[in-house]
């Protein structure tokens, strides 16, 4: 069996919950193949625009390999899009990163931090 594959779910305030956790629900379905985290930038609850908190398994401060990322939608989008923190960390994790999924109006983000 080869090794499992990492799918990180990137969170922030006021993320779009079905986003985050129907893709998470469609790689938890193969656990031999997958393995699931959830990071945000200081490892702390965050809540979905649904008023849903996620407790994540990771910070930024974590030394991790995203494998797959991938960054949900929601309300909180413009604000995480311009923070500093979340716009280091992916150019900082992009050689190990192989898969980007995010909501369309992450588009920004793919020019900004350099991730195509």
């Amino acid at each position: 069996m080869q090794d499992r594959q990492t799918v990180t779910v990137l969170l922030f305030e006021q993320f779009e919950l079905l986003d985050a956790l129907g893709p998470l629900h469609m790689f938890g379905l193969l656990p031999e193949y997958y393995q699931l985290q959830i990071i945000t930038t200081n490892g702390q609850y965050v809540t979905s625009t649904q008023g849903i908190n996620m407790q994540p398994t990771l910070s930024f401060n974590d030394t991790i390999s995203a494998g797959t990322l991938i960054i949900p939608g929601g309300a909180g989008m413009r604000f995480a899009t311009h923070n500093k923190d979340i716009l280091a960390w992916l150019k900082k994790n992009r050689a190990t990163t192989t898969y980007y999924m995010f909501n369309l109006n992450w588009s920004s983000i793919t020019c900004k931090c350099r991730l195509t």
